[in-house]
């Protein structure tokens, strides 16, 4: 109940936990009918941390650095770097290059002075410099293969494929592995520019029917009770369509193998680079998988579609990888 935060009317031990219950409460907010009462307590944290009326100053140093960019001169004798008030809008982000940073970072110290509570997030975001072979994997897995797609079974046939012809359709399906379960999750589905993907919503789209195969979709109760879960923690991906990506996201992902496709069409003759695609965490960026990158040619209509080679035979241990 909402008191339960009200420090003067609860036991020593949960004042002292106070942080750690306003988290529960957060987390349990995806309950929709709970919303209200959760709205509640979390005012009542609020009051009992005096961040009604919050006025918080910030400066954040790397090492003896201080934080350069929008958030004030270099100087560490210099007024506070960020000023945080509840009445203010938050601050924007601020985004620094690793090479801003002095060679081997050291520690990351934040001095705050005032009265409130405020959250400070650090995340890193990962740009790779240089297309990779391999899947880079980050506590996520992420792997793509491209078949053609049969319109009479609706759905991919055939091996992976290097080359497509003109105007043919293909399936892009991804495969997302983790060992742990996920919150947040947004995987982005690049296109090498000969490929346009098909969007399910517009007019005769492929799939408009079956939207459980972009990662969405309903969940039925009784499928629910079948599979052994409840509705509200069986994972479901929500799609988007763009011109230059898919992107699908979830708010929760279980442990284990998932996978969402789409469908896309040949519309440009060349050879065009394959981008990996990248799935990572929202609030936790460096949980992220980046599948293989490659090429992808796309031929005249007459030539007949070319499969992926296959991969180079596992190196014997006994040659010590020469």
């Amino acid at each position: 109940r909402a008191a339960a935060t009200r420090g003067a009317t609860v036991p020593g031990e949960v004042t002292a936990n106070i942080d750690k219950l306003a988290n529960g409460l957060a987390a349990y907010s995806s309950h929709g009918g709970a919303l209200p009462l959760v709205a509640l307590a979390l005012g009542d944290y609020d009051t009992a941390t005096s961040s009604t009326d919050a006025s918080v100053a910030i400066t954040a140093f790397v090492g003896a650095k201080r934080l350069p960019g929008p958030l004030g001169p270099a100087s560490a004798s210099a007024a506070p770097t960020l000023k945080v008030t509840t009445a203010a809008p938050p601050p924007p982000p601020l985004a620094l290059a690793w090479a801003a940073l002095p060679p081997s970072p050291p520690p990351f110290l934040v001095l705050s002075s005032g009265h409130g509570e405020v959250s400070f997030a650090l995340a890193v975001d990962f740009v790779p410099f240089d297309l990779f072979e391999e899947p880079v994997s980050r506590g996520l897995r992420v792997e793509r293969v491209i078949r053609r797609h049969d319109a009479g079974l609706d759905g991919p046939v055939g091996p992976p494929l290097a080359s497509v012809p003109l105007g043919a359709i293909v399936t892009v399906t991804v495969q997302l592995s983790s060992v742990d379960v996920l919150h947040n999750l947004l995987v982005d589905a690049w296109l090498p520019a000969g490929l346009e993907a098909v969007d399910p919503n517009a007019d005769g789209g492929l799939g408009a029917s079956r939207s459980s195969r972009g990662g969405g979709g309903v969940v039925p109760l009784y499928a629910a009770w079948g599979s052994g879960c409840w509705w509200w923690r069986c994972t479901a991906f929500s799609r988007e369509t763009r011109p230059d990506r898919v992107t699908f996201s979830a708010s929760w992902v279980s442990a284990g193998t998932h996978s969402v496709s789409f469908e896309a069409v040949a519309v440009t003759r060349g050879s065009f680079v394959l981008p990996p695609v990248k799935a990572s965490c929202s609030l936790e960026p460096e949980i992220l998988g980046l599948s293989a990158s490659g090429r992808l040619a796309v031929v005249d209509p007459a030539a007949a579609a070319a499969p992926l080679p296959p991969p180079p035979p596992a190196c014997d241990p006994a040659c010590s990888e020469r």
